[in-house]
């Protein structure tokens, strides 16, 4: 576990606040810099990569899917640029969901349910 624990009111921010820049920061070197913070983040707080993997093991058909959609569904007959963009999108949802274990790993659903009644 973390040697230091967040208050879970500030854990949750911190997930929505990271979850949002993953979104927003979208193009290569960013989401590669945002993948690298995630990698050192899990690391730090102690969250077992194999939990982080089999999260996205469970999500693989969305993945799969996105990817797909992306690469027949956007219109452009630009195969490579589409298939960049559903790379891209395959990437952020990846790293979206390291975000969600982390929070899930380090913080209890009681201790998240009581510091947002709180926060609210």
């Amino acid at each position: 576990m973390c040697a230091m624990r967040l208050d879970p009111r500030s854990a949750f921010l911190a997930a929505v606040m990271l979850i949002m820049a993953t979104f927003l920061g979208g193009q290569g070197f960013t989401l590669l810099m945002i993948s690298a913070l995630l990698a050192i983040i899990l690391f730090i707080s102690g969250t077992p990569v194999r939990i982080y993997l089999r999260n996205l093991f469970l999500l693989g058909w969305l993945l799969v899917f996105t990817f797909f959609a992306y690469v027949w569904g956007e219109g452009s007959v630009d195969v490579q640029a589409n298939m960049r963009a559903g790379l891209q999108a395959v990437g952020q949802i990846s790293v979206v969901v390291g975000w969600a274990t982390i929070l899930g790993n380090n913080v209890s659903p009681l201790a998240l349910l009581t510091g947002l009644e709180r926060a609210f």
